[in-house]
């Protein structure tokens, strides 16, 4: 299993050398902290949020290579963390990525 990413927390896309598509395992933030999420994936993708206090939204949609910025709403997560599946939906492949498990983002309180 990867190590999370604890600073500059960045979820990336992308696709294998076996032409699967991949995503960041896991990340952590602290509310109010800026996530940044990098398609590496010439084709659109869909990030889709099942639980939209996360970033105060249901999905983020990318039509091609980018990069966004979204920010971790406050007031959501308890003092050990609390942790945010999502999923990441490639048009190109009609499937869905895939990291070792469901990818996570593991929010902490603001101290």
């Amino acid at each position: 299993m990867a190590a999370a990413n604890t600073q500059n927390p960045t979820v990336t896309i992308w696709i294998d050398a076996k032409n699967l598509c991949k995503v960041t395992e896991k990340v952590e933030a602290k509310e109010g902290e800026k996530v940044i999420f990098v398609n590496k994936i010439t084709e659109s993708v869909t990030i889709l949020f099942p639980e939209r206090e996360l970033f105060g939204q249901s999905d983020l949609q990318f039509s091609k290579t980018g990069r966004s910025e979204r920010t971790v709403q406050t007031g959501i997560s308890d003092t050990s963390g609390t942790t945010y599946p999502y999923a990441v939906f490639c048009s190109a492949k009609k499937d869905y990525c895939s990291a070792s498990s469901m990818p996570i983002i593991i929010v902490y309180p603001k101290l």
